[in-house]
């Protein structure tokens, strides 16, 4: 092969073709303008509701009351209590043995009669007052089932020392001596008639 070749294929330079890419520039997000009063874009919190306040319920001392102590009532001898069963032994006895010793005590003060003297006078009508209440007490119960045989005795003597002691009162407040010895004769009957009450009261209950 000399010379020129003319059927010599022709050689061309390779040329190179870069592919640009193209870049589309995408808008950044746009945000709306802000139209709020914070202008720096920063969020703010929504205001936090306050809750109204409990009302505060306001207390008024209330004075305590003090209780204004009562004088004590004066102290009465006990009432005689009656049951519709009767009277229970061991009081009807209790009574029996007290009229009994004090008919025997004023028996003993009219027999020596003395009424201008304080002392004297004062026994006399204690013992007559004495009598009087427990013969009432007496009477105005009913006896224990087992003495009802022998209550009227009892209540006979109750009644004739009731009947001195009236006499006795008299006879010491008036200084009568005729009353005081009237009552020294009914004392003396009460006792009898009481110890005859008593003996049939103990045999029975």
């Amino acid at each position: 092969m000399g010379g020129g070749d003319e059927d010599s294929p022709t050689i061309r330079p390779l040329t190179t073709t870069t592919a640009t890419a193209s870049r589309t520039t995408v808008p950044a997000n746009t945000r709306p303008p802000n139209t709020s009063t914070n202008p720096g874009g920063v969020a703010t919190q929504a205001p936090i509701a306050t809750q109204p306040q409990a009302a505060t319920a306001t207390r008024t001392a209330v004075p305590i009351a003090t209780a204004t102590t009562a004088a004590p009532a004066p102290t009465q001898p006990p009432a005689a209590t009656a049951t519709p069963a009767g009277t229970s032994v061991a009081l009807y006895k209790q009574r029996l043995g007290d009229l009994s010793a004090q008919v025997q005590y004023a028996l003993g003060i009219a027999n020596a009669p003395n009424p201008q003297d304080a002392t004297w006078k004062a026994n006399a009508l204690g013992a007559a007052q004495n009598i009087q209440a427990l013969a009432a007490a007496i009477n105005g119960a009913p006896p224990p089932s087992c003495a009802s045989s022998a209550h009227n005795t009892v209540s006979s003597g109750a009644t004739l020392a009731s009947t001195g002691a009236g006499q006795l009162q008299s006879g010491a407040n008036s200084g009568d001596s005729g009353a005081i010895s009237q009552a020294a004769g009914s004392f003396s009957s009460a006792a009898q008639a009481l110890n005859s009450g008593i003996a049939g009261v103990n045999g029975a209950c």
